[in-house]
């Protein structure tokens, strides 16, 4: 996602010039932020994080979005392993990835943009 400025035919993140939009986003997303933690809900939470992190990325924040796409990534730990659940995106489609610490790749999901 924050090395996409490089894909021929990708929008260029700092080509975002419209401040009012941006604060306006930005705005929202700190209210989904804000309710996700106050219901105590880490899924809701991770998704927002991801879901900033994009935005962040989109508008050149590039300290921002790696800080927001740490958060999306969930964890979920049983005694004889730890598996990760992240977000990844292409210019075509958004994945759910699980990846577990026994080194199994799982692709669980595929959209399209």
């Amino acid at each position: 996602m924050l090395y996409t400025k490089n894909i021929p035919g990708y929008p260029i993140a700092n080509d975002f010039k419209n401040e009012s939009v941006k604060k306006q986003i930005i705005n929202l997303l700190d209210e989904a932020k804000d309710k996700s933690y106050e219901l105590d809900d880490d899924y809701l939470a991770a998704f927002v994080s991801g879901v900033y992190g994009r935005y962040m990325a989109m508008f050149g924040e590039t300290e921002a979005a790696v800080m927001y796409m740490i958060n999306c990534v969930t964890e979920l730990s049983t005694p004889n392993n730890t598996t990760y659940h992240l977000k990844l995106e292409d210019p075509k489609n958004w994945y759910g990835i699980q990846v577990t610490t026994l080194g199994d790749v799982t692709i669980e999901e595929q959209f399209k943009k």
